[in-house]
């Protein structure tokens, strides 16, 4: 295996450090997403998911008095 990376140039090295680069981004992010709770569609699980408009209804409760 060592053998191997002593034979490529430098751009190709370049080449490999940025798709492994990328590659642990996306594992990463892969992970924290899951992880959050991202992927869930409950909405009562995930409060941060429900949507800031609500429905007129909503609303009025909100008047001031």
């Amino acid at each position: 295996m060592i053998d191997i990376l002593n034979q490529l140039s430098d751009n190709q090295m370049a080449l490999l450090g940025c798709i492994g680069a990328a590659g642990a981004s996306l594992l990463l992010l892969t992970m924290s997403y899951h992880g959050t709770g991202g992927s869930r569609t409950d909405q009562r699980a995930n409060p941060a998911a429900r949507s800031v408009t609500g429905s007129g209804d909503q609303r009025s409760d909100r008047r001031a008095a």
